[in-house]
Parts: structure tokens; sequence; C-alpha cells
């Protein structure tokens, strides 16, 4: 899995959260899992991306700059 790849899965979880947000004030049904699943992606892609960032073979570089 790329950098990018996390990104997206990070972004399609902002996405569900919104909609999930969106259902909750609306006062419709299934919000709570929108909320649940797009928390857990969000999680979910920025554990891959510290991952990826961590065992980048650069990584003393880029903390140094």
């Amino acid at each position: 899995m790329k950098i990018k790849h996390s990104l997206i899965i990070i972004a399609i979880g902002w996405a569900m959260v919104w909609v999930g947000a969106f259902f909750k004030i609306n006062h419709s049904g299934y919000s709570e899992y929108f909320l649940t699943s797009g928390l857990s992606l969000s999680i979910i892609g920025g554990m891959a991306f510290i991952y990826k960032l961590v065992s980048h073979p650069k990584i003393k570089e880029f903390l140094n700059s």
C-alpha cells in the first residue's frame, strides 16, 4: 500500500463522518453506522500512514529537515 492509498482511506472516512453528521442533524436513520465506520476508516488510514512514514528508509533525513 502506498501513502496515497492511506490518504484516500482517510478522505473516505472523513466523507463518511460528514454524511453521518448530516444524517444525525436531520434525525435520519443509520447515522451511527456512518459515524462509526467513518471514524474506523480514518483511524485505519492514519495508522497505515504513520506505518509507511516510519518504515520509510529516509525517515531520519525527513525528520531532521
